[in-house]
C-alpha cells in the first residue's frame, strides 16, 4: 500500500495517517520504521497516541535529549512492531509517494525527507538532469544506502548553510553581477533546493551545483580570485553566477545563459539547444514569478 505525500498545508493533524510515510516491503529483515513530519500544535504526547506507540518509543527511536522540544517540520521516525501502519514483524524499510509540487526540485524533496539525493533519483529510474512537475508521483526511499555521496575519493559534501543565509548570499551576488535576484533563487532552488552541502551523480557541488573543473577556471577568471565551491557556501553562489555571467556575455540573453548552464555553451553553439535544456531554462523562468510572488521561499 502506498500513500501520497504532500507538503505544507495539506499536512494536518486530522489527516496524520497521510503524513505517515506507510511502507511498502522491499525485503529487509529489520522491523520497519516510518517516518511523520510534525505538524503545528503537535506535541509529542499527541505523535505517539495517534501512532499506537509510547513517548519512550519515539524519544528512543529519535535520540532525542529533550521530547518536549519537537518543531514544526522535524521528522520523527517512528517504531512500528508490526501492528502499526507500515510492513510486519518480518519486514523492513518501503516506499512512500510523494506528489510534486510548483518549485519542488530533487534536492528539496531529497532535504524534506532526510534521504540521499541518490537514493531517491535510484528509486524513480531518473537522472540528475531529469525534469520533474507538478503532478509528479516520486517514489521516496525509506531505506537510506550506507554508501556516501563522496565515494571513489571526491572531496566530501561542504557544510551545511542555512537557508535564510543562502536566501541573501544569492541576493548580494545577484545585485553584485547585474542580475534578477529572483531568477538567481529559482536557478539554485532548481539546482540544489539552496543546498550546500550535497553532490550530484555528476559530482556537481552545492548551491549552484558546480563541476570542480569549471569552478577552478572560473574563480580566478571571473571572480578574480581563487575559490572553494565545496567548503565555502558563499564562494560556490558568486562563483556560479559569475560563471551565468559570462554564459550570458558570450550568449546574448538569460534565456540562452540558462541553457548553456545545463548543456554547456559549447554545445549549444554547436549543437542548438536540447529539449531538457529548453525545459530546464523555462521551468527557472517560470519559478523566478513564483519567488516574486512570495510562493517560494
Amino acid at each position: 500500500m502506498r500513500l501520497h505525500v504532500g507538503r505544507g498545508a495539506r499536512w494536518s493533524i486530522g489527516t496524520m495517517v497521510a503524513l505517515a510515510l506507510l511502507l511498502v516491503s522491499i525485503g529487509q529483515t529489520a522491523l520497519a520504521d516510518y517516518a511523520y513530519v510534525v505538524q503545528e500544535g503537535d506535541t509529542i504526547e499527541d505523535v505517539a497516541w495517534n501512532h499506537g506507540v509510547t513517548v519512550s518509543d519515539i524519544v528512543e527511536q529519535n535520540g532525542l535529549e529533550n521530547p518536549d522540544l519537537i518543531v514544526t517540520g522535524q521528522t520523527l521516525w517512528i517504531p512500528d512492531y508490526g501492528t502499526g501502519a507500515g510492513g510486519s514483524d518480518a519486514t523492513g524499510g518501503g516506499y512512500a509517494t510523494y506528489i510534486v509540487e510548483s518549485g519542488d526540485w530533487f534536492g528539496y524533496i531529497a532535504n524534506l525527507f532526510g534521504v540521499d539525493i541518490d537514493a531517491l533519483l535510484s528509486a524513480n529510474g531518473l537522472s540528475y538532469d531529469d525534469m520533474i512537475h507538478p503532478g509528479d508521483e516520486l517514489v521516496i526511499p525509506y531505506a537510506m544506502p550506507e554508501e556516501t555521496l563522496s565515494a571513489g575519493g571526491n572531496p566530501p559534501p561542504g557544510p551545511f548553510t542555512d537557508q535564510e543565509t543562502i536566501r541573501w548570499m544569492l541576493y548580494d551576488a545577484a545585485v553584485a553581477y547585474g542580475w534578477d535576484p529572483y531568477l538567481i533563487m529559482s536557478i539554485a532552488w532548481y539546482e540544489s533546493g539552496w543546498t550546500q552541502d550535497i553532490i550530484s551523480w555528476a559530482d556537481a557541488y552545492g548551491v549552484m551545483q558546480l563541476l570542480l573543473d569549471t569552478a577552478a577556471w572560473a574563480g580566478p577568471a571571473i571572480a578574480g580570485r581563487d575559490v572553494d565551491v565545496v567548503n565555502n557556501t558563499w564562494d560556490n553562489i558568486e562563483t556560479g553566477v559569475a560563471f551565468l555571467t559570462h554564459l550570458r556575455n558570450e550568449m546574448g540573453s538569460d534565456y540562452l545563459a540558462l541553457c548553456a548552464y545545463l548543456q554547456g555553451m559549447y554545445s549549444v553553439q554547436e549543437d542548438g539547444i536540447f529539449p531538457e535544456a529548453r525545459e530546464y531554462a523555462l521551468d527557472i523562468i517560470s519559478m523566478r514569478d513564483l519567488f516574486a510572488s512570495g510562493e517560494l521561499p
